[in-house]
């Protein structure tokens, strides 16, 4: 990212980390760029609980640009950078996250 290191006071994503190939890479990014105590919030689809939709979701990411991480998973890759989860919320495949940055 063309930004400066820790100069944003917040992250807000909207529906995309399903749609980022390299998560780990742009968690990695964003942490860089977010001041301590940045606030995260953002909305993704994950992984369905379904293995009907997990077939379908399967055969999406077989055609490329789309991806459907596990809850836990993206918890994970957010956790190993800094970030606290501090509410997480599903509807469905719609997850939720509210965290904060806070570097080691």
């Amino acid at each position: 990212l063309p930004m400066p290191d820790a100069g944003c006071d917040a992250i807000l994503i909207g529906g995309s980390w399903n749609e980022m190939e390299e998560l780990p890479r742009v968690i990695a990014q964003m942490s860089r760029i977010s001041r301590p105590g940045a606030q995260l919030r953002s909305m993704g689809l994950t992984a369905s609980p379904s293995w009907q939709a997990r077939h379908l979701q399967a055969f999406l990411s077989a055609q490329g640009g789309v991806h459907f991480p596990a809850p836990q998973q993206l918890a994970d890759m957010l956790t190993t950078h800094g970030w606290q989860i501090d509410r997480q919320h599903h509807y469905g495949i719609v997850e939720f996250v509210w965290g904060s940055y806070h570097p080691q």
